[in-house]
């Protein structure tokens, strides 16, 4: 085997001929010989890996986030679809578990979309223009002041570009996360029960990460 493969590589490893009989193999190789094949095939299988991962990252550029790898409590793994919707409008995308929400249809008036669940779980995604000149920080307090109407925000966070909020109400947890771009912010809600965290936790944590504006 290890001959054919060191043939495989363009290298060749000669057979001894003294003592009658002829052995084949890696005891007839040098040193050198072995390093070279060991070298080539290290190098062989480096660049391999590399196209697979090249080929991967230009699918999932063209198509966006398409499945979610989830893995179950006895050790196996289940594919879920996660269905990307792209905001014409606004320009927004947002992916979804299509095994937990399902889609409305889209806003009379383009901005947005709803999309329902179990358990009174939504999911809602709309944009809007800053026509009052509105910036991240002023727009993010407004967001706070509404969310915490009757319930209590937890968790805050405010960058130059996009915001986060989430907490309770109404024994619902909330989720919004909004994205200001192109003098616009395009906003995702997610509210869910609050006893449903082990399921909503880590779609939550998807759902943020493939939430953006094109």
């Amino acid at each position: 085997m290890f001959k054919t493969r060191a043939k495989t590589l363009g290298l060749v490893c000669h057979e001894s001929e003294g003592g009658g009989r002829k052995q084949a193999g890696l005891q007839h190789c040098t040193a050198a010989m072995v390093q070279t094949i060991v070298a080539r095939e290290i190098d062989m299988r480096m660049a391999m890996a590399r196209a697979r991962v090249a080929a991967m990252a230009s699918a999932a550029a063209m198509i966006g986030v398409s499945a979610l790898q989830v893995h179950a409590a006895d050790g196996q793994t289940a594919e879920a679809k996660w269905p990307v919707y792209v905001n014409a409008r606004f320009g927004y995308h947002a992916c979804y578990p299509a095994a937990l929400l399902k889609p409305a249809a889209v806003s009379p008036n383009g901005d947005g979309r709803r999309f329902t669940g179990a358990g009174g779980a939504v999911l809602s995604v709309w944009g809007s223009n800053n026509a009052l000149g509105d910036t991240v920080a002023s727009n993010a307090a407004a967001d706070r002041e509404r969310l915490g109407n009757g319930g209590e925000v937890t968790y805050s966070v405010v960058r130059p570009t996009w915001y986060v909020l989430s907490g309770t109400r109404n024994g619902q947890t909330f989720y919004l996360k909004s994205v200001f771009a192109r003098n616009a912010f395009s906003t995702m809600e997610l509210l869910y029960p609050a006893n449903a965290g082990s399921t909503w936790t880590p779609v939550t944590s998807r759902l943020s990460r493939c939430f953006g504006v094109n």
